[in-house]
Formats: structure tokens, sequence, C-alpha cells
């Protein structure tokens, strides 16, 4: 599609999605005496008070979206703040809870801190928290009777756990509720398989809650083909829904793909990193991730990288799904401040450092335009 046109349906797109917006405001103006003007006042000011800074306009959108009880789809950079919509509801409706579906529970955790540093009650409900029977019964009378703004979650829970499910259905939760997020929304359409057969069940968490929940799913990298089976997995209609894409562009990254002999053909990875003859500290490594497929892998890279710099063993590691929670947040811990210099990663543990991927094996190294990066692929 040539560029014009893309931009031409953007700007349509971005056009729709405020006339949906004030049609619902002008509905609930009717119905409940709702007050926009003061809602997004009142949102700003809570934002502002807890953070110390303004919320952008297009979170404030998606929040009032969410609390006019819109659908909503938002496309966004890692970084770019699509947190920050679905926490501002509940700033606001202290009494109600959003359903967040994560697909990591270490991203899980990671969301209930940022809660709870704006004051906000969260709690994550996954196989760690619900793995015993006394576990269970305390998180489970915790939901019915404590006031959590947020409840982390996976498709998995909603839909295997019966005494979850449950609680999703019962009336006083069905009052509670304000929104079901779907963060990292992408899954549901890469993961939806037999990797992950419960992100390809999605759309029945509607049956689940009252009707008119609203959803909303935000991703930092939703292609056009991606978007279709994320609407169609989670029953959202993009006709009806807010949608918002402030894109996900990088101009300073370059990515270029390389030829390997073969699926064991680890020496293909040297060209990229630098010589292990000039490498006597961590300071000569540049902080690199390579991603694999396989979990087995990132071990055999790791062990080869070690090899290669025995110098520096120690700046060299692996992360992936099945490591121990105290494992993986060391591993996150010392790569983000740099004493992990070279790090090999599985899709799934690359979301918890924050990076969604193209090309379904290239990262997205960096948060901001200041840094450069060239990616590579290496294919057989």
């Amino acid at each position: 599609m040539p560029a014009e046109q893309v931009e031409d349906e953007h700007v349509k797109r971005t056009t729709e999605s405020q006339r949906i917006l004030q049609k619902a405001r002008e509905k609930a103006r009717r119905k409940k005496k709702y007050d926009s003007i003061k809602t997004r006042r009142d949102l700003a000011r809570l934002f502002r008070e807890q953070e110390g800074k303004d919320a952008y306009e297009w979170q404030i959108d998606v929040a009032e979206d969410l609390i006019l009880g819109l659908d909503a789809v938002v496309i966004a950079e890692t970084g770019a703040g699509k947190t920050i919509p679905f926490m501002l509801p509940v700033l606001l409706h202290r009494n109600k809870f959003v359903l967040i579906i994560s697909p990591l529970k270490i991203l899980q955790e990671d969301q209930v801190n940022r809660f709870k540093k704006i004051g906000l009650k969260a709690t994550a409900v996954n196989g760690d928290t619900y793995s015993r029977e006394l576990q269970k019964a305390r998180q489970l009378h915790d939901l019915h009777t404590q006031t959590h703004n947020a409840i982390l979650t996976s498709p998995e829970m909603c839909f295997e756990h019966q005494d979850f499910r449950k609680f999703l259905r019962d009336d006083e939760t069905g009052k509670r509720i304000l929104a079901v997020i779907v963060d990292k929304a992408h899954c549901a359409a890469q993961w939806a398989g037999d990797f992950c057969p419960h992100y390809g069940m999605l759309n029945r968490l509607r049956a689940l809650l009252p009707v008119g929940t609203p959803i909303l799913a935000t991703s930092a990298t939703l292609s056009p083909s991606a978007l279709t089976e994320v609407c169609s997995g989670l029953d959202l209609d993009l006709d009806t829904s807010f949608f918002l894409n402030l894109g996900n562009d990088r101009p300073n990254i370059t990515p270029s793909i390389v030829e390997m002999n073969g699926g064991k053909d680890y020496a293909a990875i040297g060209p990229h990193l630098p010589n292990p003859e000039e490498v006597h500290s961590r300071a000569a490594l540049p902080k690199t991730i390579v991603f694999t497929n396989a979990v087995k892998k990132t071990q055999v890279i790791s062990r080869h990288l070690r090899l290669l710099y025995p110098n520096v063993r120690g700046a060299i590691d692996f992360l992936h799904a099945h490591r121990t929670a105290k494992a993986k947040r060391r591993v996150m811990k010392q790569f983000r401040k740099g004493k992990i210099k070279i790090l090999i990663a599985t899709e799934a543990a690359g979301m918890v450092l924050g990076l969604t991927l193209f090309f379904s094996s290239v990262g997205k190294l960096n948060r901001g335009a200041q840094f450069s990066t060239r990616p590579s692929r290496l294919v057989e």
C-alpha cells in the first residue's frame, strides 16, 4: 500500500475513533448525565497527583473510552505508556477493578508492582499463587472480600480453574469489573495454536462477564493481518471500537539477514560480536540479545559464547520461561544494569524485558531513538 494511502487510512481511522468516542459521550450524557469535561479533568488531576506529570491526551481518550464501555485497540511502541490508560479509570473509580490478561507470570508481577506504586491495589492470580489448597482458599477469600483495582492473570486461569472462573461469573464481581485488558495482544495471534491454545479461547471471556464489559487490546507490534486475527480472536469490531495506532516505526533500527549453515551453526553469531582476542573486560562487549525459538538452544548458545569469551564468562547468560522466578529477576536486573552484556533469550522471555519481536526472531532492542541498533536474522 502506498505511503499516502496508508496515511489517509490512518487519518480516517483516527477521525472515526473520535466520532465513536463522542457518540458514546453523548449517549452517556443523555442516559446518566455523564460529564465528559469533568471526567477528563479528574483523570488528569489524579494522574498528576500520583505521578507528578501530565498524562497524554490519547491516554485520557482511551481511559474515558473504557469508562464509557467501548472496546478499544491501542498499538504503540514499548515505553509509550500503554499501561496508563487502564490505570486511570480505577484511579477515578476505586471500587472497580480491571482484569488484565498477561502472558507471563513475571510480567504479571511487574504490573502488580506498577499499580501498587501509584496507590492502587493489585494482585496476580497464577499457578504460583494458586498452587496449594491453602493458598488458593486464601486468595479466593481475598478476591471476594478485598477491593482490588487490578487482577493480573492468564487465559488458562480463566478457563481451566473452576473456582476462579466461578469468581469471574459472580454477580458481585460483575458489578465491580470495569474492563478486560489483553496486554501483549499479539500473543493472541502468535500463540493461539498448540503453543498456548488458551489464547485461542479468549473470545469466550465475554460469556463469563456482564454484557457490555469493554475489552482493550494493547500491543507494540500488530501488523494488519495480526490485527485482523486479534480482533477475530477477541470478538472485537473495529467499526464500533476506539482504535489508536501511534506507530512503531524505528528509523534507528536497520535489520539484516544472514545465512546460516544449518540450525547448529552458532559460529554465524560471531561476525556480529567483537573479536574474542580483543575482549578483556565486559566493557568491550556491546549489549546484545540473541533470540532463539527453543529453550534448550538458549543454554547451548550461552555455553558456546562463554567458551568463546572466557575472560567475561559472567557477562553472558540466558533467559527462558522455565527458569525460576528468582533467576529471571536476577538476569533481568543484571542485564538492565549492564552486568550481563550478552543475553540469549526465547521470544517469551524477551517480553519480560519489554522487548517485542519482529520477523519472529529479531528483537526490538531499545525504547528510545537515541540509540542505534542493527538487528540481524540468521536463517538456514
